[in-house]
């Protein structure tokens, strides 16, 4: 015997000396992440491999091979989680809703059950119907419990009486309440074939297995009977195997599956997930599914029992429940804003369209978040805006409030701070200009506090040549390049900032190559200048180069050399 949970129950099989145990198990999951349900292979709890063990020695001593090692066993937990702590809570929220007993929170549970799974189970309930937002069972909800079975079910069976097909929704509902015969099994995961093989055995004997789910359909369908307050409607001019699929849509809407770009056996699920078939199941072809039974195995899900839909159907449900929304993203082709309208249904895409017109705020998240990703290299910085950004950082560095951060890590990190108004005026970042970006990496600074940054940090400085040369200012440090005769005179380095900040020169050759590079200019006219004096006067003798430079008169014209 190859153990199964059928070694769990009470029921006793003849002859068995001899078990095999795998240590797996099949248990139904619900993921509140995902709001699905389906069967996990796990491996087995100490409790549970020790009660298949038992199975070998019901009538007389026997042996149990176990295909795992002793120390595996050891490491696995003693019990099984109870159900209610790993399956649908729908059922017993739909109850606790009729009781009026919320998410029994008040009630005295011997395991209380998480409440992530109950909060999620709620949401799906209202999104069904059956409950309203303050957590009271509907009418619908009312008629759906009283059948006693999964909420989703009964759902199904009092759509199928508004649409005038009772014995479609019921066969339906209870092929998926009931274990498949293995008759019916044979037909895959294809839920008509497996209806039909169902109703054909309506002409057998009820030996093949099927009579129990016939039974139980005819008497849902009494039950349907006795709902005087749900009138029957007409039954719609459609396919039977088409209703069959909207109905199973209707019940687990979340599930409406689309093909992945024509990938066999590769679905993706409304809710976001994927789902797959296997190559050889007839339905890895189809376009669209309704699908009613996952198993959560591995990354996607593997679908277990479907209905085949045209896409078309899906396109249609989109235009009704699903969406409209921008697309917007960066084409990296291009370089710039790709835009466009889809029809959506959940996480399915149905329609797409070229918008002209996207969202000033889409087009500004995407370039932001461009931004964020690669760096504010993107933009296009020219040196006047580049001087202005190192100014005003020199300013926050040095003064603090209000002048504000301008590093190029912190413009990086946040964009929205300082660059979303440019942002929304531009579909990429070639057509944001000069302007646009001096005016970004001001911000909200008033125009008197402009004017003070350039009195405290000027863009140019009077210099003893009398011409007003340009400053450049540096990640840490203001730098003034001029050629050395128009600095003669001047005894001390200028400064900035009152006084604190002194100015970096950058002495030139009347070729404009530096000769020094300083702060502190009367240590250079008392010292190393003597040195440049005696090199330089030889090559450049149209240049002054006079022994006594801070008695001298600046100069930008050529003299004879002194």
């Amino acid at each position: 015997m190859l153990a199964t949970s059928i070694a769990e129950s009470s029921l006793t099989l003849d002859g068995v000396r001899l078990v095999i145990d795998a240590g797996l198990s099949r248990h139904t999951r619900f993921d509140p992440g995902t709001g699905m349900e389906g069967l996990e292979t796990v491996p087995s709890s100490q409790a549970s491999a020790d009660q298949r063990r038992g199975r070998a020695g019901r009538q007389a001593p026997g042996r149990c091979i176990r295909l795992w090692s002793p120390a595996e066993q050891q490491r696995r937990p003693l019990q099984d989680l109870p159900e209610l702590q790993r399956a649908d809570p729908q059922p017993t929220l739909l109850d606790l809703a009729r009781w009026g007993a919320g998410l029994g929170e008040e009630l005295p549970w011997l395991e209380p059950p998480p409440q992530a799974l109950f909060h999620e189970g709620r949401q799906q309930l209202q999104q069904l119907g059956l409950i309203d937002p303050g957590g009271q069972i509907t009418r619908e909800g009312r008629h759906v419990a009283m059948f006693g079975i999964h909420p989703r079910l009964g759902l199904l069976m009092i759509e199928a009486r508004r649409w005038g097909v009772e014995q479609l929704g019921c066969d339906l509902a209870a092929l998926l309440s009931e274990r498949i015969p293995p008759g019916i099994c044979a037909e895959g995961c294809d839920l008509l074939r497996r209806l039909q093989a169902l109703r054909q055995s309506q002409r057998r004997d009820e030996a093949t297995g099927s009579g129990v789910i016939l039974q139980q359909s005819r008497q849902w369908q009494r039950e349907l009977n006795k709902l005087s307050d749900i009138p029957r409607g007409t039954p719609p001019d459609k396919a039977w195997d088409l209703l069959a699929g909207l109905l199973v849509a209707r019940a687990f809407p979340e599930w409406v599956a689309l093909s992945r770009d024509q990938r066999q056996g590769q679905f993706l699920l409304r809710q976001g997930r994927g789902a797959t078939l296997p190559d050889h199941d007839p339905l890895s072809h189809a376009e669209a599914l309704a699908v009613a039974q996952l198993d959560l195995s591995g990354r996607d899900a593997r679908i277990r029992l479907a209905i085949p839909m045209p896409k078309s159907w899906v396109v249609s449900l989109a235009e009704t429940e699903g969406q409209w929304q921008e697309d917007v993203e960066w084409d990296d082709r291009q370089q710039r804003i790709r835009a466009d309208r889809i029809l959506s249904l959940g996480a399915l895409v149905l329609k797409r369209q070229p918008c002209p017109q996207p969202s000033t705020d889409a087009i500004s998240a995407v370039l932001l978040e461009r931004i964020k990703r690669e760096g504010v290299e993107l933009l296009p910085w020219t040196h006047r805006s580049e001087q202005l950004r190192r100014r005003l950082q020199l300013a926050h560095l040095r003064i603090g409030p209000p002048w504000p951060c301008r590093d190029k890590a912190f413009l990086q990190a946040h964009p929205n701070l300082w660059l979303k108004e440019a942002s929304v005026e531009s579909r990429s970042w070639r057509e944001l200009d000069e302007a646009m970006l001096i005016q970004a990496l001001w911000g909200t600074i008033e125009w008197n506090l402009r004017r003070q940054l350039d009195e405290r940090l000027p863009t140019t400085i009077r210099i003893p040549s009398g011409r007003d040369a340009e400053l450049t200012y540096e990640e840490e440090e203001v730098v003034l390049a001029v050629k050395l005769q128009e600095m003669f005179g001047c005894i001390d380095s200028p400064h900035l900032l009152n006084g604190d900040l002194p100015i970096t020169l950058v002495l030139l050759s009347p070729a404009g190559r530096p000769l020094q590079r300083t702060r502190d200019l009367q240590g250079f006219w008392s010292g190393s200048y003597h040195e440049v004096r005696k090199e330089m006067r030889g090559r450049y003798p149209k240049h002054p180069w006079p022994e006594s430079p801070t008695d001298a008169v600046a100069t930008r014209k050529t003299k004879k050399a002194s």
